[in-house]
């Protein structure tokens, strides 16, 4: 996928897309349950991007949101990744998932999915994350 796209274009919706998205809301989980025990017992499902680009020679940025499987109610993502240049293995990879409210993670319903998106883009780095979990060693 990183070579079907220019640095710093967004990614096209192709076969390739989907697989990874689709991987994402596995692979997501497995990470955070590394440091926050609670994931044990959580799952996503249907991860909804809504800026996916290609942010270097082997990079790329993800944000979004996604459904928790447990209530299908809406979190924010946001995820970057270096991948090795024969693509076997990821280098780095960070993860932020869910803005932390006074209780615990804020979740909302689908009825504002658009609304949210438009409201978190470009806010990234702005969120109180949640969860929010860098791992491997970035070259």
């Amino acid at each position: 996928m990183l070579s079907q796209t220019e640095v710093d274009c967004v990614f096209t919706e192709t076969a390739d897309y989907r697989r990874l998205i689709s991987a994402l809301n596995f692979f997501i989980p497995e990470v955070l349950v590394e440091i926050y025990p609670e994931w044990k017992y959580r799952a996503l499902d249907d991860l909804v991007p809504r800026k996916a680009r290609r942010t270097g020679e082997w990079e790329a940025m993800l944000f979004g949101l996604c459904y928790l499987m447990t209530n299908q109610r809406l979190v924010p993502v946001y995820l970057r990744v270096q991948i090795q240049e024969s693509m076997d293995r990821v280098n780095w990879f960070e993860c932020r998932v869910g803005e932390q409210g006074p209780h615990g993670m804020l979740t909302r319903t689908n009825r504002t999915l658009e609304k949210q998106l438009m409201r978190l883009q470009g806010q990234e780095d702005q969120i109180d994350w949640a969860y929010w979990v860098t791992y491997g060693e970035k070259l």
